[in-house]
């Protein structure tokens, strides 16, 4: 991904952005899945995994601070030269590379599958459809992914519709962040309160009702809605990853979870044309209410 920045920022015409896409692919699919894994497994070979959602939560968290931070100072930057924003971006990742080499893989991960990798996929896959519980668990993950993030396209047109002026938004992005960021913090706590079975039911409804009261209000109030689902965006992956990671065995954790990652991507990118087509053809409630 630092490499895919450093393309954006050098680059100057469409073939340099379609390799600096391609690039950039490739560093996120080798952190897809590994992250989460890599934690687990190290909360696990310390007796430690319970704790796990509180960890993961933090990380969380702190990743939409720095989405706080980032988007403020992006938008100083960008102000004075588009291609600023991809060399602060570039030292970022520069920091995380030195980082990244400071981690000790957890012992009980470096058995090296002898199979082949796309045999482990297929291996990995079977374990996922032997057990009802984690299939659903990946299945719920991925499409619940890929639909908060067709969402995320409406907020913009949403908000302009409701006559709120453009001014506004970077505020309003700020402020949708900080609600992430506080569910993410707490996630832990109110999955203990809630327990597993009513904070999933409880997340699918609130995120789908918020949807459908989207469809039909289009006024300032309607804000509401979009931060109940930035309070589910938040809550929602420290919860359930902590909940699939318990029927994952260590071998097939990152494997698993990057197929149900890529899973989340492709229904993303089989939807959001149909989405966008509904929304050019019909309307915009017409299209959040098919969400």
């Amino acid at each position: 991904m630092l490499f895919g920045a450093l393309v954006y920022y050098f680059g100057s015409s469409f073939s340099h952005f379609l390799v600096a896409e391609f690039v950039w692919a490739i560093g996120a699919s080798f952190i897809s899945g590994a992250d989460s894994a890599f934690v687990f497994d190290t909360l696990k070979l310390l007796k430690k995994e319970e704790d796990y959602k509180r960890v993961w939560s933090n990380v969380t968290a702190i990743a939409y601070f720095s989405g706080i931070v980032s988007s403020v100072f992006g938008g100083i930057l960008a102000s004075y030269n588009y291609s600023w924003t991809w060399l602060a971006t570039s030292f970022s990742f520069m920091i995380l590379l030195l980082v990244s080499f400071t981690l000790k893989e957890p012992k009980h991960s470096r058995k090296v599958s002898k199979i082949g990798y796309f045999r482990h996929s297929i291996e990995s896959m079977k374990e996922s459809f032997n057990n009802k519980n984690l299939l659903f668990l990946l299945t719920l993950f991925s499409l619940f992914s890929a639909l908060a993030k067709i969402s995320s396209f409406f907020y913009q047109p949403y908000m302009k519709a409701s006559g709120i002026n453009v001014v506004y938004f970077g505020v309003i992005w700020a402020v949708l962040n900080s609600i992430g960021m506080i569910a993410s913090k707490f996630s832990h706590k109110v999955e203990e309160f809630l327990t597993e079975r009513w904070s999933l039911w409880i997340t699918i409804i609130s995120f789908t009702l918020s949807l459908i009261f989207m469809s039909q209000i289009f006024l300032l109030f309607g804000l509401s809605f979009i931060m109940i689902q930035e309070l589910a965006r938040g809550f929602w992956p420290p919860v359930l990853s902590y909940y699939t990671h318990r029927h994952i065995s260590s071998g097939k954790r990152a494997t698993l979870l990057s197929i149900q990652s890529m899973f989340g991507s492709l229904v993303s990118a089989a939807l959001m044309p149909l989405f966008g087509l509904i929304y050019d053809r019909f309307s915009m409630s017409v299209a959040l209410f098919s969400l």
